[in-house]
C-alpha cells in the first residue's frame, strides 16, 4: 500500500467518471425530480461534493450521451472519458503523476502522495476521478471553471485569451509541458528524454509528445474563425422529447456524429460539400491523405533507424552519425506529435496545414540523416 505523507480529507463522493456538462442552457434539468435538485442543493449548501447519482439524476440525457462510447478501432479496446480510470488500471507503470492531467482528485493526493505511488496503491482513495468537476464548480449553477490544477500554469502563462470551450478539453489534451509549439515542446521534452539516456539499439534519443491537441488547434484556421473544441465534439442536439441538450460524448469520432458534422457546413459548403455525409467523406478523405504521406515518411524514419542500429552496433562514432540520430529523432517525435496517440491522420481537422507540414518535415529530416550515412 502506499504511504501518505501525512492525512488527507477527501470530500467528494463521486465513485465513477462523468464528462463535464458544458453548456448551461442546453444542461438544464429534465424531469428528475424535486429530490435530487434538493441532495444537489443541500450539497452546495455544506460545501460538500454532487454524488454520480444526484449528478445522473439531475441531468440523465447528459450523462446517457457520456456514457455512449465506442470501440477503440486503432487499439482493440473500450476507450473514452467513461472507460478512462478503468483502462489505467490496465496500466502498470501509471502513478500518481499520471493522473495529474486527468482527475480532478490530483491536487489533494499530490499533497499527500509521491508522484511515484503506483497508481494501484490509490485505488481505494480515489473517488473523484474524471467528473462534472472537472468542467463545472456545482451542478446547481453549471458555472464553467477548469477543475484540473495542474493545467493552471499553463493555461495563464500561454492562453489566457482561449475560450473556455477549448481550456476545458486542453486541461488534457495537450503536451504535458509548459511550452505552447512544436520546436519548444520538443526542446522540454528532449531535455527529460536526454537525462535517461539514449536508445541503445540507435543511440538516439527517444522524444514523445503526448497528445498535443490544443496546441495544433490554438492557432488554427478554425480557432480563428471562433470555434472551440466543444463546438465539434459537443454540439447541441435534441433529446427525446425534442429538447435543446448538449452531447457529452466527446469522446466519440466525429465522422460517426453526423449532427456534430453540420456543425462545418456554414463554411464548407463553399468547397461543394452539401450535407453531413458528404462532410463526413470530406473529413475521411482528408485523414487519409494525411495517413498516406505520414506511412511514406514512416517508411524513411524505419530505414534511417535501420541505419543507425547498424551503425551504433558496429561501435561507429562520428559528426555525421550524431546530425542522423538527431534528425531520427525529430523526425519520429514530428510523427507522434501529429498522431497524438490515435492513428496518424485522425485529428486533420484540428489544423490541416499545419499537419501536413509537420509531416513533411519529418520526411525530409529522415532522408536527410539517410544521406548523411549513405
Amino acid at each position: 500500500m502506499a504511504k501518505p505523507k501525512g492525512k488527507v480529507l477527501i470530500v467528494s463522493a463521486v465513485a465513477a467518471s462523468l464528462l463535464a456538462l458544458t453548456c448551461i442552457s442546453a444542461c438544464a434539468p429534465s424531469g428528475t425530480g424535486k429530490a435530487a435538485a434538493d441532495n444537489a442543493s443541500t450539497a452546495a449548501a455544506t460545501n460538500e461534493r454532487a454524488t454520480i447519482e444526484e449528478w445522473r439524476q439531475m441531468y440523465p440525457d447528459q450523462y446517457a450521451s457520456y456514457a455512449t462510447t465506442g470501440w477503440n478501432v486503432d487499439k482493440g479496446v473500450r476507450a473514452g472519458h467513461y472507460y478512462m480510470f478503468q483502462n489505467m488500471q490496465q496500466w502498470d507503470h501509471a502513478n500518481l503523476d499520471c493522473m495529474s492531467c486527468k482527475t480532478t482528485q490530483w491536487d489533494e493526493l499530490s499533497q499527500v502522495y509521491d508522484g511515484s505511488t503506483p497508481l494501484a496503491d490509490l485505488v481505494p482513495e480515489i473517488n473523484a476521478f474524471f467528473d462534472c468537476y472537472v468542467c463545472h464548480t456545482d451542478p446547481e449553477t453549471l458555472e464553467i471553471n477548469p477543475g484540473i490544477r495542474s493545467f493552471d500554469t499553463k493555461r495563464e502563462t500561454y492562453i489566457p485569451d482561449a475560450p473556455v470551450g477549448t481550456v476545458l478539453c486542453g486541461q488534457c489534451h495537450t503536451g504535458y509541458t509548459p511550452g505552447f509549439d512544436i520546436d519548444t515542446i520538443y526542446a522540454e521534452r528532449g531535455a527529460e528524454s536526454a537525462e535517461k539516456g539514449p536508445d541503445e539499439a540507435t543511440g538516439a534519443l527517444k522524444i514523445s509528445a503526448g497528445h498535443p491537441d490544443v496546441e495544433i488547434f490554438y492557432d488554427s484556421t478554425h480557432a480563428n474563425l471562433g470555434l472551440a473544441c466543444i463546438d465539434c465534439h459537443m454540439p447541441t442536439i435534441e433529446n427525446a422529447n425534442g429538447q435543446p441538450m448538449t452531447n457529452h460524448n466527446a469522446s466519440g469520432r466525429l465522422t460517426d456524429n453526423l449532427e456534430a458534422l453540420e456543425t462545418c457546413l456554414d463554411c464548407h459548403t463553399a468547397q461543394g460539400v452539401e450535407d453531413a455525409a458528404q462532410m463526413r467523406d470530406f473529413v475521411r478523405n482528408a485523414q487519409a491523405e494525411l495517413y498516406a504521406e505520414g506511412e511514406e515518411a514512416r517508411a524513411l524514419i524505419n530505414q534511417l533507424g535501420d541505419m543507425l542500429k547498424e551503425a551504433t552496433a558496429a561501435g561507429e562514432e562520428s559528426e555525421a552519425l550524431d546530425q542522423a540520430r538527431e534528425d531520427y529523432s525529430r523526425a519520429s517525435y514530428n510523427l507522434t506529435y501529429v498522431e497524438g496517440k490515435h492513428k496518424l491522420g485522425n485529428k486533420v481537422a484540428h489544423d490541416p496545414e499545419e499537419q501536413h507540414g509537420i509531416v513533411a518535415q519529418a520526411a525530409e529530416l529522415a532522408q536527410h540523416g539517410i544521406d548523411l550515412l549513405s
